[in-house]
């Protein structure tokens, strides 16, 4: 079994050819920069952020937080080896963690300074919150992951919408909480030790079985993971150990990212196909009787022609009632009213939350009174208007949003420069303020809630006025636009 692994790992990542290996590492680096899961794919694309962007913590807070938690008397007794290879480590590592979190702390550099005890306690706090909502609310999209691997398995191209496919029909809950289960269980056996170490392989395949049939029940899904890895968890381990020498790569610039974390996934999934092979198993949850076929690989070895090669999978695309993947979509003025008044909404409730969060004084950028900041409305207008036009080239699609997220920022830089605000000094030019902000996490960002709202949130919000009625939905886009002038007018007289 390893020996075939390991064969047919190296020709599913290698050997299809440029375009399909660089659409899976799209696919790896959209979950690694999602925090999905822990992969130094991620530390190396944050490190090349970290040289392009001043988004970052000032290192004299990251020293400041690494002496206070240095002094704390409950490390006293400590010999001077272990404070300083494990609680200094532990220290800044808790200091840099979330680096938005110590930047709210000390943007009040007196409270900063005479509170260090409430800012480390904020700042664990913050790893404590930050954690579970990445355990709990994104490690269950792992699935997704794993279908488009499993399908990649079997084809040459594989569309990146299939990521969202296990998701689709309604089964979006099931879905997660069969993971969300599988989460919390693998957390407290982990608390046992022993325990976590054995069931990590007992439950190994969970996620390939709900990719493969969203339909199953946690038991299920928990007993056929149980059935499959019976006697052959040392095998899986073997196969893990097999690629060690990876991981003594990594001080290599991307290996991780370009190598090793397709490897290593591309390993479960083929371990997942070795053993659902089993004649002495329960095979009544595997729905898919395209993935009882031959790998694409062996096929063109065959001597089969690739346009030949076309699975089909009984797990359809995730859709949204109207529209599609590939079709453009039409919104009238209604809608385009709608979307900048939810929009405008949505963003006056952001600033506001992170108003609260940093404890300053909440202000309306607008000068307006009502709960709304039009440029939020503005920027939601314009990206649906231009990207839907796009619904069909994804290609176009991503270059679009980014090259509109870049307009914003150019936008939001020059308004920095002009009114000297933010951290934005007089000397600075637009264009170095806009190259000092790129972030690629923030670009990512907008790709990412582009995608939504052009694919999903924006349909929904259309099918709910359709659902409401022309006449409904009349009556209030009216009262709305009424509110909003009202609005302006009094503002304006206020000011003069």
């Amino acid at each position: 079994m390893l020996t075939d692994v390991r064969k047919r790992v190296r020709k599913t990542v290698f050997k299809k050819g440029v375009k399909p290996y660089i659409m899976m590492l799209i696919v790896i680096l959209i979950f690694s920069l999602l925090s999905a899961f822990y992969s130094l794919g991620t530390k190396e694309v944050k490190t090349l952020d970290d040289k392009m962007s001043t988004d970052m913590v000032e290192k004299s807070d990251v020293d400041d937080v690494e002496s206070y938690i240095l002094s704390m008397s409950v490390f006293d007794g400590l010999p001077d080896v272990i404070k300083t290879n494990v609680v200094k480590r532990l220290a800044r590592f808790v200091a840099k963690s979330h680096p938005t979190v110590l930047n709210s702390l000390s943007s009040n550099q007196e409270y900063f300074e005479s509170n260090m005890n409430e800012v480390v306690l904020l700042l664990i706090l913050g790893m404590v919150v930050f954690g579970v909502i990445k355990f709990f609310l994104t490690r269950p999209f792992l699935v997704g992951e794993y279908r488009y691997l499993m399908e990649a398995r079997f084809q040459r191209n594989v569309k990146i919408r299939r990521i969202f496919a296990p998701f689709g029909s309604k089964k979006f809950f099931k879905v997660y909480f069969v993971n969300s289960r599988y989460n919390l269980v693998t957390i407290l056996w982990w608390l046992t030790i022993v325990g976590g170490v054995y069931k990590n392989y007992q439950y190994y395949f969970v996620r390939q079985i709900v990719a493969e049939n969203p339909n199953v029940t946690w038991k299920q899904a928990r007993d056929l993971s149980k059935a499959m890895t019976d006697g052959y968890k040392f095998t899986i381990f073997k196969i893990q150990m097999s690629y060690l020498y990876l991981t003594l790569l990594r001080f290599v610039p991307f290996v991780e990212l370009f190598v090793e974390t397709p490897i290593r996934l591309n390993a479960n999934v083929e371990m997942y196909f070795w053993l659902r092979q089993r004649p002495d198993i329960d095979r009544s949850l595997f729905i898919e009787k395209a993935f009882d076929e031959k790998p694409y690989i062996d096929r063109i070895e065959e001597g089969e022609k690739p346009e030949d090669i076309k699975p089909e999978y009984l797990m359809e695309d995730f859709s949204v009632r109207g529209s599609s993947f590939d079709e453009n979509d039409h919104y009238s003025m209604r809608d385009y009213i709608f979307f900048f008044f939810l929009f405008s909404f949505a963003g006056w409730l952001w600033e506001l939350s992170i108003s609260l969060f940093e404890g300053t004084k909440f202000v309306n950028s607008d000068s307006l009174y009502g709960p709304w900041l039009s440029i939020y409305g503005l920027i939601a207008i314009i990206f649906i208007a231009v990207l839907s036009r796009f619904k069909n080239n994804k290609t176009v699609f991503v270059v679009a949003t980014v090259l509109l997220s870049f307009v914003v920022e150019a936008v939001n830089c020059f308004m920095a420069v002009l009114y000297n605000i933010a951290s934005h000094e007089k000397h600075k030019t637009i264009f170095a303020s806009v190259v000092e902000s790129f972030n690629i996490y923030e670009f990512l960002v907008f790709v990412i809630l582009g995608f939504l709202c052009i694919y999903i949130i924006a349909l929904h919000i259309k099918n709910a006025l359709d659902k409401l009625g022309d006449k409904r939905s009349r009556i209030i886009y009216r009262i709305l636009l009424i509110l909003y002038v009202c609005d302006i007018i009094i503002s304006a007289i206020h000011q003069l």
